[in-house]
């Protein structure tokens, strides 16, 4: 499992919840674009939740990235600036969700558990 988000508070809901699912192994958590990039590089995982606003570039960019190289991936896109041509921009490019980060955090645990 792959986390990037800029958010130490998002970061820190997620990681608990996740790594208590018996689905998930060992969590991967970057902060930035440029630590996404490397460990989409150095690390093997099977599900990636990117988000949209990383500080420095966009994490529809990462997520591009991230599906050139690894298309197996499933990937949950997360934004607390949804609009629908984010939305589209995400799918067409590879992603599996896109999710409100604002409201739909809860549901990551569920969607974690249906992909295993």
């Amino acid at each position: 499992m792959l986390i990037i988000d800029d958010s130490p508070i998002i970061v820190e809901r997620l990681v608990p919840e996740i790594d208590e699912l018996e689905q998930v192994h060992k969590v991967f958590v970057g902060y930035s674009f440029d630590e996404g990039k490397q460990l989409i590089d150095s690390t093997e995982f099977d599900i990636a939740i990117l988000d949209i606003n990383l500080h420095e570039k966009s994490g529809i960019d990462l997520l591009r990235y991230l599906k050139s190289i690894k298309p197996e991936v499933v990937v949950l896109m997360m934004t607390s600036d949804f609009s629908s041509e984010k939305k589209k921009a995400c799918m067409d490019l590879g992603a599996n969700y896109f999710l409100n980060k604002f409201t739909e955090l809860e549901n990551i645990q569920d969607i974690i558990i249906r992909l295993q």
